[in-house]
C-alpha cells in the first residue's frame, strides 16, 4: 500500500477515535456523536477500528514489554471478564 491509499484509512481512523472521544464526554456530545455516525458509512468505521486498534495494540505492546500476541490475548481475556461481570467493565491496560 502506498501513502496515497493509506490515507482514507488514516482519516477513518481519526473519525474513529472522534466518536470514542465523543463517547466518553456524555451527553453534552450526543449530538455531536449522532452527526459523526451518520456521517461515516459501516465500511469505514470498520477499518478505521481496525487501524485504531493495531496501532493501540502495538503502543500497548511497547509499553508493557509484551508481545504483540500477549497483548491481544490479555485484552480478549479482560474484555470477556469485564462483560461477564468480572472486572469494572473497562480493560486493565
Amino acid at each position: 500500500m502506498t501513502e496515497r491509499d493509506l490515507l482514507p484509512l488514516v482519516h477513518d481512523a481519526q473519525q474513529v477515535a472522534g466518536l470514542l472521544a465523543a463517547r466518553r464526554r456524555g451527553q453534552e456530545a450526543e449530538e455531536d456523536l449522532a452527526l459523526l455516525l451518520r456521517e461515516t458509512d459501516a465500511k469505514a468505521l470498520a477499518g478505521g477500528a481496525m487501524l485504531l486498534a493495531d496501532v493501540d495494540v502495538g503502543l500497548l505492546s511497547h509499553l508493557t514489554g509484551e508481545d504483540y500476541q500477549q497483548c491481544v490475548r490479555r485484552l480478549t481475556v479482560d474484555l470477556e471478564s469485564a462483560v461477564a461481570g468480572g472486572g469494572s467493565g473497562r480493560p486493565a491496560c
